[in-house]
């Protein structure tokens, strides 16, 4: 009973961690300066350092990725039998480490400026936006990649069996939008990179979120207790 409890403890974390997320770039890109493009720039350039309002955004993003871990450890809890559960839990992992340095290892400015591409064929970026490209990196393949590991665990669980099919799905879509992402991204105009890169990060955390709902709606059962054998002597 008292791990079933820890266990709707982590799902809500990993709740409140998907909402944190979305609402630190959903407020924060309406605090900054007007030559920032929701269409064309990426959710990041919120926590730069030309950022007209960078704290409240990176502090989030730290924040939710802190609050994503418990969820990484209780699908671990749940499916550590399974060697893909196990996978899984390891991504979700990699994912919310990611968030935690996405709001510390800030990029210098954003991609799309003239000043910021000036910066990057003179003296180079700095070490800090080296790393936060890096860990985009991982991050991104981490929970793209996850849907499609937790299908062959939801498939041997019979509570976890529903949501078999959506999460494939889930993830088919996630991947489609990506391709469509990296095709704009690397222009010089990035157009319609800011709105692909804000459909992406929604569509990813979304299903976290649906994971971390479904572990608090359905918390594991109690094992059993065995059934005395024949001959033997119950409680006195």
């Amino acid at each position: 009973m008292r791990n079933a409890r820890l266990l709707r403890w982590f799902a809500i974390s990993g709740i409140v961690s998907q909402v944190l997320f979305f609402l630190s770039w959903f407020v924060a890109q309406f605090f900054e300066r007007d030559s920032y493009s929701i269409y064309r720039d990426f959710t990041s350039d919120l926590g730069s350092h030309m950022a007209a309002q960078p704290l409240p955004y990176n502090v989030g993003v730290s924040v939710a990725g802190l609050l994503s871990m418990p969820l990484a450890i209780a699908l671990y809890v749940v499916f550590r039998r399974y060697r893909w559960g196990t996978v899984g839990a390891v991504l979700i992992g990699v994912f919310a480490i990611g968030q935690f340095i996405d709001g510390l290892a800030r990029e210098d400015c954003s991609p799309r400026l003239d000043a910021c591409k000036a910066i990057g064929d003179g003296p180079g970026f700095s070490w800090h936006h080296q790393v936060h490209d890096i860990e985009t990196l991982f991050t991104a393949l981490a929970i793209v990649i996850a849907p499609f590991v937790f299908v062959a665990v939801f498939g041997r669980v019979a509570e976890w069996r529903p949501l078999r099919l959506p999460s494939l799905i889930w993830g088919i879509a996630t991947l489609a939008i990506v391709v469509a992402f990296v095709l704009v991204a690397f222009q010089d105009s990035q157009p319609a990179a800011g709105l692909l890169e804000r459909l992406l990060v929604t569509s990813a955390t979304g299903w976290a979120g649906v994971v971390a709902w479904w572990l608090l709606t359905r918390p594991p059962a109690e094992p059993a207790a065995a059934a005395p054998t024949p001959g033997s002597r119950g409680p006195s």
